[in-house]
């Protein structure tokens, strides 16, 4: 496995890799900026107010006080039978943390 080459990859994460892209397996392949922005996994230096609100929010534990929302999904097996089955869906805290590090970016990038 090849250490990570920032110049070729969507952003300066631990868990991106030349050869084989996310190892979060976030997304299939090599993410773009767009998926490393909104990543609640991204690690890596700093990239703004949301990364370093999300630090802070992880240090005092308050990240597991939140519960994750619940959404129905209808998935049809054939014409005749549906069956309404329950996801877990995220509490958009990705793109919040995106759109804080667009407000107000590190000074470093």
């Amino acid at each position: 496995m090849q250490k990570n080459s920032h110049k070729k990859l969507a952003s300066k994460c631990l868990h991106l890799d030349v050869v084989q892209g996310c190892l979060v397996k976030r997304v299939d392949g090599h993410p773009i900026k767009s998926d490393c922005a909104t990543c609640m996994a991204y690690l890596g230096p700093g990239r703004g107010l949301g990364d370093k609100v999300h630090a802070v929010i992880q240090k005092l534990g308050l990240d597991k006080l939140v519960p994750a929302k619940k959404k129905k999904a209808v998935v049809f097996i054939n014409k005749n039978q549906k069956v309404t089955r329950t996801k877990t869906g995220g509490c958009n805290c990705g793109k919040r943390r995106a759109a804080l590090n667009n407000l107000l970016p590190s000074r470093k990038n």
